[in-house]
């Protein structure tokens, strides 16, 4: 009688380890706790081929799917602006004169206007833009030259990726 409550006692715990093994693995397992609403789309990972309105903000809402009211605090996130290397060639430019390539790390934030929230950000993007006007906003008051014309509104050669701190996990949104 003895034995068999240690062994009921012994399956109840190695079941509860199971179960908590169980749902820390499931938790962890690339799940994230945020997405970002964009219009229509719910976005948990990543987006491709979205045509962002120039000369405008296109507005998108972060998330937070453990929330009730599903807000999201303006310290619980970063929003930076990368060159999509997948669709862009490594195209060399100088900078006073010193040779870059473009699939350097270069975060082109501070070429866009960004204005971020508690539960969203807005981004805008000018209506003209061009690689040496974007990368002259990255280095101001320096001479840029560019070696190779790409035409940036044709293909997604930009990254939206937007990190939540607390979890080191992001969420990239490429965009022309």
């Amino acid at each position: 009688m003895k034995a068999a409550k240690i062994v009921v006692y012994v399956l109840i715990v190695i079941l509860f380890i199971g179960l908590v093994s169980g749902l820390v693995l499931f938790l962890d397992n690339g799940q994230s706790n945020y997405y970002l609403a964009y219009g229509n789309r719910q976005i948990s990972r990543k987006a491709t081929d979205i045509e962002l309105p120039k000369n405008a903000y296109s507005m998108f809402k972060v998330k937070s799917v453990l929330s009730s009211k599903n807000s999201v605090s303006f310290d619980d996130y970063e929003v930076n602006i990368y060159l999509d290397k997948d669709n862009v060639p490594d195209i060399g430019y100088t900078v006073d004169g010193i040779k870059y390539g473009l699939h350097g790390e270069i975060d082109f934030s501070q070429a866009f206007t960004v204005n971020k929230q508690d539960d969203y950000f807005m981004l805008y993007i000018p209506a003209n833009y061009s690689l040496p006007q974007i990368l002259q906003a990255c280095y101001p008051d320096k001479t840029i030259v560019v070696d190779e014309y790409i035409p940036l509104w044709k293909k997604d050669c930009f990254q939206i990726v937007v990190t939540f701190l607390s979890e080191n996990k992001t969420i990239a949104v490429s965009f022309h």
